[in-house]
């Protein structure tokens, strides 16, 4: 399941791949203007609950309800809006410590524990109020049941890079290490079509008068290397930016660094750029 809040983004087709991951349920809310927008993609339940008191309560103990008839490992993950500790944010006006401890009941009461997370300790990126510094929380977190501990501890939680279409960072639950082989089936890549030096690639590489099949064989093996030498820098550029900014989202001085905050909204600018180039592939 993938579950994506506040994403500031309102093109429903930038999400379609989803599908070509193997989710067969997807639901996209549209943002409107530079605020709101949700997707989801599931093959599980999930759940969004509007951010009320009253709501969150009723949220709550339905999943009471259900955790009571849940034996087999469960887990609840996403953004609750909630944090369970003063040190779980920075900034702002004063916490309030009743809202927390009620948090923390709700957790206990459905038998759920904390699975920690590797990453950034603040989740969610809030604004700058006059008179306060920036807040910063751990509102994104993954919890699970006893089943689920005994059953699934090689499991961990990474919390993702933010970029600047959202205040959130993405969180992952990741289950195991996949190996991953460098072999891939070949498939046209849209975005070759675009490039300004296609056309001449393809009249240089087409060979006319020999079998059909061979023709294409060969062509393949050509697009392969030219991919590799034009397209490569593209994934290259997009690791190396998000890998700056886990850094600095890892720091512990990024919350108080006028620096460090500048240079995660260029990067943030500059990924966005790479994304675009990334979406006609």
């Amino acid at each position: 399941m993938i579950f994506l809040a506040e994403t500031r983004c309102n093109k429903e087709k930038r999400f379609q791949m989803l599908k070509n991951l193997g989710f067969d349920n997807t639901k996209v809310v549209p943002s409107v203007g530079g605020s709101g927008g949700l997707v989801a993609a599931w093959k599980s339940n999930t759940v969004y609950a509007i951010p009320h008191s009253n709501h969150r309560q009723l949220l709550w103990e339905n999943l009471k309800s259900l955790s009571a008839s849940v034996s087999k490992p469960w887990t609840v993950i996403g953004d609750f809006n909630n944090i369970i500790s003063t040190n779980e944010r920075i900034g702002g006006g004063r916490g309030n410590i009743q809202r927390m401890n009620w948090f923390q009941q709700q957790i206990d009461g459905c038998g759920l524990f904390d699975l920690g997370f590797s990453g950034s300790k603040y989740t969610w990126k809030g604004p700058k109020v006059n008179g306060y510094a920036r807040l910063y929380e751990r509102l994104d977190r993954a919890l699970g049941n006893s089943s689920f501990l005994t059953n699934m501890a090689d499991c961990f939680v990474k919390i993702l890079p933010r970029i600047c279409f959202s205040d959130h960072s993405p969180i992952v639950l990741q289950f195991f290490q996949k190996s991953f082989s460098n072999s891939r089936p070949f498939r046209f890549e849209a975005m070759w079509l675009a490039h300004e030096n296609f056309t001449d690639f393809l009249n240089l590489n087409w060979v006319d008068d020999i079998d059909i099949n061979d023709a294409l064989l060969s062509l393949r093996d050509s697009l392969v290397v030219w991919n590799k030498e034009v397209f490569s820098v593209i994934e290259k550029k997009k690791k190396h930016i998000l890998a700056r900014l886990n850094g600095i989202q890892n720091s512990s001085s990024y919350p108080y660094s006028s620096f460090l905050c500048n240079l995660e909204d260029s990067l943030q600018n500059e990924l966005e750029s790479v994304l675009k180039l990334e979406e006609i592939k």
